[in-house]
């Protein structure tokens, strides 16, 4: 048996309540949020929990295919979790990833929460470079490889109601390079994209890009800004509008939390110094995980 201790707010000094899964020790990662509930996947037995820490219920979700280990399996999985407002109910999608470019038929599942089950979707050629999807309007976004155009980074986009995947090419912008890291997140209700090169462990400037739907599926430069720290990289959002910056490789347990828009920054600290840490968006709810 293994803990997990939920933390359900902001900053970390207020801590809530501990919970124990049945996972036999083994580790553990969450790879999703929304609406109060989080997705929960267990590395080694590639094994799937929903759950909702306000309410301390969690449902068990046995792999679809079987899949090897996390740390065996070249093509670990990555796994999303999103909404669909237009049936009000949860999804999970499971898609073979890879830290390399090689092309390869990947074969996507889709859970659905009402019905208790997995569906097949195929094979598609985009490969999940890492990070966190966001989840928006109904529809996953995640940054990929593209493996028919060179391995050239592109958004896709998977929408949870028609099930259909979409891609959306990266901004115009003269800062792109070989070098340069795209985050997607959300600000002010839009999915956005903060590019930025890393010129060794120094980080001179930042570019927010945001979508525009009005105008066809275009990016607008929305602002570029600089840090009073070079060493933050950017983590995740929150408060509609915020960007959260953590430091790598522990350099720091500071989180800095800035609004690019007003230029008002305020910096928190993290409980734990122990390992990495990861960024998610939760809002506690009643939402039940047992389905209809």
């Amino acid at each position: 048996m293994q803990w997990w201790k939920s933390c359900c707010g902001f900053p970390s000094s207020h801590c809530c309540d501990s919970e124990r899964f049945p996972n036999h020790d083994d580790e553990v990662r969450i790879v999703g949020s929304c609406n109060g509930l989080l997705c929960v996947h267990f590395n080694r037995t590639s094994n799937i929990i929903l759950w909702n820490p306000a309410t301390s219920k969690y449902r068990f979700l046995e792999s679809p295919d079987n899949s090897v280990s996390f740390y065996c399996d070249p093509f670990f999985p990555y796994i999303m979790l999103g909404f669909v407002p237009e049936t009000d109910d949860f999804k999970v999608v499971k898609v073979p990833s890879s830290s390399r470019k090689h092309n390869i038929d990947a074969k996507v599942w889709v859970y659905t929460l009402s019905s208790d089950s997995w569906e097949e979707m195929g094979a598609v050629n985009l490969l999940p470079k890492g990070g966190s999807a966001v989840n928006l309007n109904g529809c996953l976004y995640w940054m990929s490889y593209n493996n028919s155009d060179n391995g050239r980074d592109i958004v896709t986009s998977f929408d949870l109601y028609k099930q259909v995947f979409g891609q959306i090419m990266v901004p115009n912008s003269e800062s792109i390079t070989d070098f340069t890291v795209k985050k997607l997140v959300v600000l002010n209700g839009c999915l956005s994209m903060i590019i930025y090169s890393e010129n060794g462990l120094n980080v001179d400037h930042y570019e927010v890009w945001m979508m525009n739907e009005q105008q066809g599926v275009s990016w607008t430069k929305r602002v570029d800004f600089s840090l009073f720290s070079k060493l933050a990289r950017p983590v995740g959002s929150w408060r509609d509008s915020e960007i959260l910056f953590g430091y790598p490789n522990g350099l720091s347990h500071e989180l800095l939390s800035y609004n690019p828009f007003t230029k008002r920054a305020q910096s928190f600290q993290r409980r734990s110094s122990v390992g990495g840490f990861k960024v998610i968006n939760y809002v506690e709810s009643l939402e039940s995980v047992e389905g209809s």
